[in-house]
């Protein structure tokens, strides 16, 4: 049983990653193309994926700024209370 899961589990992970790098803008792509990326998700299971989730993709902006109801606002709030 442990055996199984954790073949589902690197399948899991196979999927995840394959979705993520088609996903992925062409320009996002590190390390070489789409097709090369494929190849070695699908032929080194686990270890490919790994190594694109890693490497392959542009690291992230950062954190995005999320959007504050004018209530919870400090910069709206001192403008009002400047009014």
């Amino acid at each position: 049983m442990g055996k199984v899961l954790l073949v589902i589990a690197a399948i899991g992970v196979m999927i995840f990653a394959l979705i993520d790098l088609w996903q992925v803008p062409a320009a996002d792509v590190r390390g070489g193309s789409r097709f090369l990326w494929t190849l070695a998700i699908l032929l080194l299971p686990v270890v490919g994926a790994g190594l694109w989730l890693l490497f392959g993709r542009e690291p992230a902006e950062g954190p995005k700024r999320r959007f504050l109801p004018p209530d919870d606002d400090p910069d709206f709030l001192r403008r009002m209370r400047s009014q």
